[in-house]
């Protein structure tokens, strides 16, 4: 199930999900650890401001990547999402992305002759 609550202003929401039929893994994000011992068919979610990252995934408590490392581009107000499906033995991601989810900035001034 998609989470489509809104997003804080500036922000993204990314979602990675372990849909293989693999062992358990860690994601990392800019090198350092995002989420742990992700088992199938779970999956994890963080709010993070919006930007570029760099992420891999490798088996739970190791060193090597076994997938990426990839660029993501996280945009403000969207929840881009991550599936890790095996297919056809090679192991591939899947991407999904839901816009239409950000807040509104708090403290924006009012428009020229409105109020």
């Amino acid at each position: 199930m998609n989470d489509t609550t809104t997003i804080p202003a500036g922000m993204a929401r990314l979602v990675v999900r372990h849909t293989a039929a693999a062992p358990a893994v860690d994601v990392r994000a800019n090198g350092k650890l995002a989420f742990k011992s992700l088992t199938n068919p779970h999956q994890a979610m963080v709010e993070r401001p919006a930007g570029s990252m760099s992420a891999d995934v490798v088996l739970a408590g190791a060193s090597t990547a076994v997938i990426g490392p990839a660029n993501l581009t996280l945009s403000a107000g969207t929840q881009t999402i991550r599936d890790r499906p095996r297919v056809r033995e090679t192991v591939a991601l899947v991407v999904q992305t839901i816009g239409g989810l950000g807040a509104v900035p708090y403290g924006m001034p009012p428009a020229p002759g409105c109020c």
